[in-house]
């Protein structure tokens, strides 16, 4: 018996568990920000809400920036990259609404 483990002590785990451990929290926040884009598009396509609007902007920008917090963190360069560029684009596009806001104003 080691003496680490004669006092409880527990190894460190490995990245692997560690992300199998936060598993359940990355799931819920890609699932919020799926639920932002959609919910934007949805809308659009609803006529509820149209792509100049800047709601329609910080809607995807939002959902795409939390689904990159779950991309980085679980290292998919594939999704890094589509969700830096939505957050990018999104941002653009939320400027312009507000800029346009501003000046009917």
């Amino acid at each position: 018996m080691s003496l680490s483990s004669f006092f409880g002590a527990q190894e460190m785990p490995s990245l692997e568990q560690s992300l199998a451990m936060a598993g359940q929290p990355l799931q819920l926040i890609s699932l919020l920000g799926a639920v932002f884009i959609l919910s934007a598009y949805a809308a659009q396509v609803a006529g509820k809400l149209s792509g100049d609007q800047p709601l329609h902007g910080l809607l995807n920008m939002i959902g795409a920036g939390l689904l990159l917090v779950t991309a980085t963190i679980q290292m998919q360069l594939g999704f890094i990259l589509l969700e830096g560029v939505w957050v990018f684009v999104s941002g653009i596009g939320l400027m312009k609404a507000l800029r346009g806001k501003a000046r009917r104003k």
